[in-house]
């Protein structure tokens, strides 16, 4: 199947929202001397571009612990995926994509207590930490971040999004007596 140009601008996309999402990644995901993409990093943005197709994102995690990454993406319709556990060794990523759908559990944790004088502020609750469980998917899903946008106090951070989208996907479709 040719690629299409809508396929190559997402993947060019993805590129950006995930390198700018992990603070070690350009290292891992670059090969000579950053002119071309490590063999890992490649296929692992063809098989997140073929799963993602047309939805949007919202919300991207990137978390590198030595040659090891976690990418973990939450479009309009899926939560997807990877951990290579040791990008020197693996060359053919897989991605994991479950439907949104599945969200059974949700648990949430701030960094700033509700009664501090400077939680009136912007910045309460402070960071974020959410910890998703699906139906069919064995392990939580952890992912955090800053409630508001550092550099613009008045937009609520993609975290912030996420679990009110989250939340509300729990809500019953109807009213329980």
């Amino acid at each position: 199947m040719p690629r299409t140009q809508e396929q190559t601008d997402l993947a060019n996309g993805l590129d950006l929202m995930i390198r700018k999402s992990g603070t070690d990644f350009s290292e891992l995901a670059l090969d000579d001397f950053g002119t071309s993409y490590a063999k890992w990093y490649a296929r692992l943005l063809s098989s997140l571009t073929l799963v993602i197709g047309d939805e949007d994102v919202p919300f991207t995690q990137v978390i590198v612990d030595g040659a090891s990454v976690s990418v973990t993406i939450f479009t309009t319709s899926f939560v997807i995926r990877c951990l290579v556990p040791d990008t020197r060794s693996v060359t053919n990523p897989t991605v994991t994509a479950i439907s949104r759908s599945r969200l059974r559990s949700l648990s949430v944790s701030t960094t700033m207590p509700i009664d501090e004088a400077s939680s009136r502020a912007v910045s309460w609750p402070g960071d974020m930490s959410l910890r998703a469980t699906y139906e069919g998917y064995g392990d939580p899903i952890d992912v955090h971040g800053p409630t508001f946008d550092r550099y613009e106090p008045n937009n609520v951070g993609r975290i912030t999004s996420l679990f009110d989208a989250l939340r509300d996907e729990l809500r019953p479709s109807r009213p329980v007596s």
